[in-house]
């Protein structure tokens, strides 16, 4: 999947076809425990809700590792 500037950042992006399969079945399983009961949500909104929070994980943790991986080193000494 594409973001903002253009930037990938999944290694194996998730299709559309396969976003819309894992959305229905997150939304069938949120259903089949009636998880949508204790806030009054509909199973679909839940559903897309936490997809969405794991594709903004998926974001957050790519740039981390760019941050880290363009931090300079700490090992070396420092005169003061």
């Amino acid at each position: 999947m594409v973001f903002g500037n253009g930037n990938s950042y999944f290694s194996k992006p998730l299709s559309i076809k396969n976003m819309d399969t894992f959305e229905r079945e997150l939304e069938q399983l949120i259903n089949k425990f009636s998880k949508e009961d204790d806030s009054n949500t509909p199973d679909f909104l839940l559903a897309e809700y936490l997809n969405n929070c794991l594709i903004n994980y998926g974001i957050i943790v790519s740039r981390r590792d760019e941050w880290y991986s363009n931090k300079p080193e700490t090992d070396e000494e420092i005169d003061l």
